[in-house]
């Protein structure tokens, strides 16, 4: 539109259009602009609006992002099937490191070769591995003097 009021007769070169196109536009889309040529002001708009859709899209453009490719998606289906049968099948063959029976403790009756879940020893307590006898403490009372 402000086109129109300054050139109403249309007498400004197509080249000049371009160029002030260019100058009012700002930093990274102004640079990749002016290294792409342009002939007509329609079509350094519609580069511009290109440029301007791969920034914010992340290196795509408006058709690419809207057109998403079948093939992609299947791929990534059967690679997340794969790699769900990978992970089913690793989960099922874990098995425990086997522990040595011959030198597990019994904490009841402090033999070795059981555990004391499975201690046939009746009546005797758990052990602790210190003894712990009571202490009785006196309390000590200091009173100290002041002086005024």
């Amino acid at each position: 539109r402000l086109l129109k009021k300054v050139d109403p007769d249309n007498a400004l070169p197509q080249t000049y259009e371009v160029q002030m196109f260019i100058g009012g536009l700002q930093g990274k889309i102004a640079f990749m602009l002016s290294i792409i040529d342009s002939e007509t002001l329609e079509d350094a708009m519609a580069k511009a609006k290109k440029i301007e859709a791969r920034d914010y899209y992340g290196g795509l453009s408006v058709e690419e992002v809207r057109h998403t490719p079948l093939e992609d998606i299947q791929e990534l289906a059967t690679n997340y099937a794969k790699l769900a049968m990978t992970v089913s099948t690793q989960s099922g063959s874990r098995t425990r490191s086997k522990i040595d029976i011959q030198d597990v403790t019994c904490f009841k009756c402090r033999k070795k070769g059981h555990y004391a879940r499975s201690c046939i020893t009746e009546g005797t307590k758990p052990q602790s591995a210190t003894p712990v006898t009571p202490v009785e403490h006196e309390a000590e009372v200091c009173y100290v003097e002041l002086e005024e």
